[in-house]
C-alpha cells in the first residue's frame, strides 16, 4: 500500500511550488528539449511529444493529405518538358590577306572570337530571327499546351509512357521552318510588332542553354519545351540561323569591299580618261609633239640649227673684220691677201711684168720716144690705172662683205633669240605636261593595283566560302521528358507539410490553456482531485 502523505505538512520546496501565481497554474506547459521538465518539476519524455502530435493527429493528417494532394495534382497538371540538343562546331576563323609579289599578309586568329560567338548565340536578334523563321507568333504550341484535365493528369502517375507529340496541323499547328523566310530586319518591323516580339524573345531565350565543351570547339545548343517536335525544330533552327548570320556577315564584308573597289575602279578609270584627254589637248594647244614620234621636235632642231648658223655668222664677221682692218691699215695694197689672191690683179701684174720686159728690150735699141716704147708706156699706165681701180674695188668689196656678214650675223642672232624663247616656252609647257603625265601614271598604277586586288578577292571568294561554323549533330526528337520533377516535388511537399503540421500541433498545444482531464490537473497544478463533475448531455450534444 502506498503511504498517504496528503495530511502531512509540506516541505519548504513543495510549499514554494504551491505558492505560485494563478497565471502560472493556468499556463499551458512548455515542452522543453529532451531531458527538460514541465515547470521545472518533472522531466519531459518522448511520449509527451508523441501525445502532443497524437492529440492533433487529424489536423496533421488533413494538412498532409491536402498539401500533398494539391501539389501532386499541380505537378501532374503541368505538361512534360522535353529537351532537344544540337551540337555545332565553331572553328577559329583565319583571315587570308592580300598577296603582293613575294609578301603575304596573313592575320592571326582573334582571341575574342570564341566569346563573341557564344554571346551572339544568346542574342535577342538571333532569337527574333528564329521566331520569324518558324512563325512562332502564330503558333499556339509555342506559348504552351492547354492544361489537361484532372484525370489525364492523374493518369501520368500510373503510366510512364511518353505523351505523343502533337502532329503538325495545316493551320495553327507547328510551322515547318521555311528556308525562304527573310531574315528579321529591325528597320522593317513596327514598334508595336517589336514590343510584341520582346515577350517571345524572352520566352525562347529562357528555354535556350548554350554550353561549350571544355578543351574543344564544340558547343551544345539545348532547348526545352513542352512540345518535343517544337523543341527539336527550335534547336536546329537556332544553329542554322546562326550559321547563316555568320556567313552573311562574312559575305557582307566582302561585298562591301567589292563595292568600294568597284567604285574606286570607276573613279580611277574616269580620272585616267580625263587626264589622257587633257594631256593630248594640252599638247595640241602648245604645239608639243608626241614624245614617241621621232624627228618631230622641230623647235629643238631649229634652235640647234639657228645656234650653229649664228655662231658661224659671228665667226665670219670676225674674220672679215680682221681682213678689212688689215687691208685698211696696209701700206702696200699688194700685201693684202685678198689683193694677192685676186685673179685680175695677178693677170694685170703679169701683163705689166711682160710689158716692162719688152720696153726694157726696146730701150736697148731705141730711145724712150720711140713709138713702140711710147705705146708700151701708154699700155702700162692703163694697166696701172686698172690695177689701182681693182685694188680699190677689192677694198670696197671687203667692206661690203663685212657689212653683209654683220647683217647676216644680226639676223641669225635674232633668229636664235626667237628660237630660244620658243624653246624656253616649250620647256615650260613640257614641265606642265610632265606633271600631267606623272598624275596620269600614278592614276594608272592605282587603277592596276585596285584591279588586281579586285581579281584576287573574286578568286579568294570563289575558292573559300566561310565554313568555320558547322552543325556536327542535329537535334534528335526527344523521347523521354526531363521535367518537371514531379516525384521530387511531391516528396518535398509531403515533408514540408509534415513539418508544418507538427509545428502547428505544438503551437496549438502551447496556446491551449484548458484542463481537460484529471491527469492534466495532476500534471499542471499538482493538487489532489476531490471530485469530477460530469458535463450535461445537452451540452455535449451542443
Amino acid at each position: 500500500m502506498s503511504q498517504d502523505n496528503r495530511l502531512m505538512p509540506l516541505s519548504p520546496t513543495a510549499a514554494a511550488g504551491l505558492d505560485r501565481p494563478l497565471r502560472d497554474l493556468t499556463q499551458s506547459p512548455a515542452i522543453a528539449a529532451s531531458g527538460g521538465t514541465y515547470l521545472g518539476l518533472e522531466p519531459t519524455h518522448l511520449r509527451d511529444y508523441l501525445n502532443v502530435v497524437w492529440k492533433r493527429k487529424w489536423l496533421l493528417l488533413s494538412l498532409l493529405v491536402v498539401v500533398t494532394t494539391l501539389v501532386a495534382i499541380q505537378m501532374y497538371r503541368m505538361p512534360s518538358i522535353y529537351e532537344a540538343e544540337t551540337m555545332i562546331q565553331i572553328e577559329p576563323k583565319t583571315r587570308i590577306g592580300i598577296k603582293t609579289k613575294d609578301i603575304v599578309i596573313n592575320q592571326g586568329t582573334d582571341p575574342g572570337y570564341w566569346n563573341t560567338q557564344l554571346q551572339l548565340l544568346e542574342s535577342p536578334r538571333l532569337a527574333r530571327q528564329v521566331i520569324m523563321r518558324l512563325d512562332l507568333l502564330n503558333n499556339p504550341a509555342f506559348i504552351g499546351e492547354e492544361r489537361a484535365g484532372l484525370l489525364p493528369g492523374l493518369s501520368r502517375l500510373f503510366s510512364r509512357r511518353q505523351t505523343p507529340a502533337a502532329a503538325p496541323e495545316a493551320e495553327g499547328g507547328l510551322t515547318v521552318a521555311r528556308d525562304d523566310a527573310p531574315a528579321t530586319a529591325q528597320e522593317q518591323l513596327s514598334p508595336e510588332r517589336l514590343a510584341r516580339l520582346e515577350s517571345y524573345e524572352n520566352a525562347i531565350l529562357a528555354g535556350l542553354t548554350v554550353k561549350p565543351r571544355e578543351r574543344t570547339n564544340l558547343v551544345d545548343l539545348s532547348y526545352q519545351h513542352t512540345n518535343p517536335e517544337l523543341a527539336q525544330k527550335i534547336a536546329d533552327t537556332f544553329a542554322a540561323v546562326f550559321i547563316e548570320n555568320d556567313r552573311q556577315r562574312e559575305n557582307t564584308g566582302s561585298e562591301t569591299t567589292k563595292d568600294k573597289l568597284a567604285e574606286q575602279l570607276i573613279t580611277l578609270q574616269t580620272k585616267r580618261s580625263e587626264l589622257e584627254n587633257r594631256r593630248i589637248q594640252y599638247m595640241k594647244d602648245h604645239n608639243i609633239p608626241l614624245k614617241d614620234m621621232k624627228g618631230l621636235n622641230v623647235v629643238a632642231e631649229r634652235l640647234g640649227i639657228t645656234s650653229t648658223e649664228a655662231l658661224a655668222a659671228e665667226s665670219e664677221v670676225k674674220r672679215l673684220q680682221a681682213a678689212y682692218d688689215e687691208a685698211r691699215i696696209a701700206s702696200d695694197d699688194f700685201a693684202i691677201p685678198e689683193v694677192q689672191r685676186d685673179p685680175q690683179v695677178q693677170s694685170i701684174r703679169d701683163k705689166l711684168r711682160g710689158m716692162e720686159e719688152r720696153r726694157a728690150a726696146l730701150l736697148v735699141q731705141y730711145t724712150p720716144r720711140y713709138p713702140e716704147v711710147i705705146k708700151i708706156d701708154e699700155q702700162v699706165k692703163q694697166l696701172e690705172r686698172d690695177l689701182t681701180k681693182i685694188r680699190a674695188d677689192i677694198k670696197n668689196n671687203m667692206a661690203s662683205s663685212l657689212n653683209a656678214a654683220k647683217r647676216k650675223a644680226a639676223q641669225f642672232k635674232d633668229s636664235y633669240a626667237g628660237e630660244r624663247v620658243a624653246a624656253t616656252r616649250q620647256s615650260q609647257d613640257e614641265i606642265s605636261l610632265n606633271s600631267i603625265e606623272q598624275e596620269l601614271e600614278a592614276t594608272r598604277q592605282n587603277y592596276n593595283v585596285v584591279y588586281q586586288r579586285t581579281q584576287e578577292m573574286e578568286v579568294a571568294g570563289g575558292d573559300r566560302a566561310p565554313d568555320n561554323i558547322t552543325i556536327q549533330t542535329p537535334a534528335r526528337l526527344p523521347r523521354e521528358p526531363i521535367g518537371p520533377p514531379r516525384v521530387r516535388n511531391i516528396v518535398i511537399a509531403f515533408l514540408l507539410a509534415l513539418g508544418a503540421g507538427v509545428g502547428l500541433a505544438f503551437l496549438l498545444d502551447y496556446l491551449d490553456d484548458t484542463l481537460k482531464s484529471v491527469d492534466d490537473v495532476d500534471r499542471h497544478i499538482h493538487l489532489p482531485t476531490l471530485a469530477l463533475i460530469p458535463s450535461p448531455r445537452a451540452e455535449r450534444r451542443l
